[in-house]
């Protein structure tokens, strides 16, 4: 799961020391499941602040065999629509290493987001 979006009323202590993301009244708003045991491995948002890129890959160093965490979501980028207050899957953008890479199966791992052409 990835994609939480929490709302704080900045009227706690935390919140007017400057930590909002640590408030105490915070209210889930909307979140995004991206399947059993996924998680995110990088996460940017746009530039524009309507998309927010997720990768799921998972490598880590102390796991046996070779470090790599096999789950459903680890070969996919995600995109996630931003509105205002909800998130939502944009089910237009569907990269998966496994289906589309030819010599594949292949995991994300550095990703460039350049801004769309018009």
């Amino acid at each position: 799961m990835v994609g939480s979006f929490f709302a704080s009323d900045k009227t706690c202590e935390i919140c007017r020391g400057g930590y909002q993301s640590r408030c105490v009244h915070a209210e889930l708003m909307s979140a995004i499941d991206l399947g059993p045991a996924s998680g995110p491995h990088y996460v940017q948002l746009t530039n524009d602040d309507k998309r927010l890129v997720v990768t799921d890959y998972f490598l880590v160093e102390d796991m046996a065999p070779g470090g790599v965490v096999r789950v459903d979501g680890d070969h996919k980028i995600h995109v996630i629509d931003v509105h205002g207050d909800r998130l939502e899957l944009d089910t237009r953008f569907d990269l998966d290493f496994n289906r589309d890479i030819p010599s594949g199966p292949a995991r994300p791992h550095g990703v460039a987001i350049f801004p769309a052409r018009e």
